[in-house]
């Protein structure tokens, strides 16, 4: 799980991986999911770029 800064305008938002391959945006403040996109592949692990929201690094047997 991430906290993820959407449009600059809320930190109410966390990104998590479900099951092993399904990236998932939370609202938290309403409990809401936002979006899901789900890879054909298990993600590990992921990191998040603190200076731009739109870059993100996924783990996985092969880098994505």
């Amino acid at each position: 799980m991430k906290w993820f800064i959407w449009k600059d305008m809320s930190r109410d938002f966390l990104l998590s991986l479900h099951s092993g391959n399904n990236l998932v945006l939370w609202n938290t403040d309403s409990g809401d999911k936002m979006w899901t996109y789900t890879y054909s592949r298990l993600l590990f692990d992921m990191s998040l770029d603190p200076f731009n929201s739109r870059h993100a690094a996924l783990l996985t047997e092969i880098f994505v």
